[in-house]
């Protein structure tokens, strides 16, 4: 078994009623970069998280688009014909989510804070999004 862990920002989040079960699918881009022959080529994987019932219920409460996660599980590989030619999609299966520090866009920490929410208290005052790199 091969698992996957990689790290983005969610791009975007919908609940579904899939077969008959509470679903809630989560899309993350992952930027890459690699040297062939000698020339620096950049792409994009996109990656889609899918938990169900309970699961799909805290996804949704807990996560926004913007925010920054980790994740990992056992990728189910898609190619399609994409505008720019041949791309590939990733499926997790059982994926593992968690935020990566400092992870939450401002506009979730804002929304924390509001609530009076605990977990923001870890990420006041060490704002790195408008680092250039």
């Amino acid at each position: 078994m091969y698992l996957v862990l990689a790290s983005g920002r969610i791009s975007k989040i919908e609940r579904k009623d899939l077969n008959g079960s509470d679903a809630c699918v989560i899309t993350v881009p992952v930027n890459t970069r690699e040297q062939v022959n000698g020339q620096w080529q950049d792409a994009t994987d996109w990656y889609t998280l899918t938990g169900w019932d309970a699961l799909s219920a805290k996804w949704v409460e807990k996560y926004r688009v913007g925010d920054l996660i980790e994740f990992r599980g056992e990728p189910k590989v898609r190619a399609f014909a994409g505008n720019n030619g041949p791309q590939v999609s990733f499926r997790i299966k059982s994926p593992f989510i968690e935020f990566c520090p400092y992870g939450r866009s401002k506009e979730a920490r804002s929304e924390d804070n509001q609530a009076g929410a605990a977990d923001a208290a870890d990420t006041q005052g060490n704002d790195f999004d408008d680092v250039p790199f």
